[in-house]
């Protein structure tokens, strides 16, 4: 048996004399989400046979203005105990929104002396119902420039730009360094006309010539080892591709990789039209 509860599910039935009189911001915040059904799960409770899965639907409403947030408890019957934060913001129409998932950023560590160091992406969202313009604040890493014998050990390709409603930027650097060591940079990005945020990116430099094949990190973009993937169906879906998502690894430079994958329509009468919607990267200048 699993089940999610909601703050209101885990309550105890109190004698009248130890019922608290008053609730503090918090519980009256969590009331207002529960009361209005601010997020909801379905379902919100089931059995699962040995290899048996469920799809469980999770919705957040646009109810209040602000940001939201409920702790939920994902319990297992004689197993673990989770606990998730949902999170979630309504903004107002016509209103300036750009989502940072966190103030710090890991780059991917690079090896000392690589003479092209991959470039990286850092993600902006615009969450809100208006185009948002961005700028990166460089003069700061002009300053990590000057005190590592003038090499730029960040750079940012695309500093300025702007966000359309619902998509997201993908703000392109450079890791480059020179010593193995961390280098830390605090960086301020500012939205016109809204806020800023100062974001902490972090990346490590290592020597391939000492660490070699020993290094945690050296096949790092090859997150996805496992060729295998777990299928999972929404009901009513008929068409689906074979692989989730598809990584490429490392891959030496000007050569060529390729990955073959399966669109599947297990309709039985209806026929199946698609169409690949290719994004052009923006890389910078």
């Amino acid at each position: 048996m699993k089940a999610f509860l909601f703050p209101s599910d885990q309550q105890i039935d109190l004698e009248l004399w130890a019922q608290q009189a008053e609730f503090d911001a918090t519980e009256l915040h969590q009331m207002r989400v529960q009361d209005n059904c601010v997020f909801s799960i379905s379902p919100k409770a089931g059995s699962l046979s040995p290899g048996q899965e469920q799809v469980v639907e999770l919705k957040y409403s646009h109810v209040f203005v602000g940001t939201d947030r409920l702790p939920v408890l994902f319990k297992v019957s004689h197993g673990r105990e989770i606990l998730l934060n949902f999170i979630g913001v309504t903004v107002k129409q016509e209103q300036k929104y750009v989502h940072f998932t966190s103030t710090s950023h890991q780059f991917v560590p690079v090896p000392i002396g690589d003479t092209l160091p991959p470039r990286q992406i850092y993600e902006l969202y615009n969450g809100g119902s208006v185009p948002v313009t961005y700028e990166i604040q460089t003069n700061i890493l002009s300053q990590v420039q000057e005190k590592n014998f003038n090499h730029p050990i960040f750079s940012c390709l695309n500093p300025q730009g702007e966000i359309q409603p619902g998509t997201t930027a993908q703000v392109l650097w450079i890791f480059s360094p020179i010593e193995a060591k961390t280098y830390t940079v605090d960086v301020p990005i500012h939205v016109l006309g809204w806020n800023s945020a100062m974001i902490r990116f972090q990346g490590v430099g290592y020597d391939p010539h000492v660490m070699g094949d020993t290094a945690p990190f050296h096949n790092i973009s090859s997150w996805d080892d496992n060729p295998k993937h777990t299928r999972l169906m929404v009901p009513g879906q008929n068409v689906f591709l074979s692989q989730s998502h598809i990584s490429l690894g490392n891959i030496p430079v000007q050569t060529k990789c390729s990955r073959l994958l399966f669109l599947n329509n297990i309709s039985k009468n209806e026929p199946v039209v698609f169409e690949w919607q290719l994004k052009p990267l923006d890389f910078g200048e």
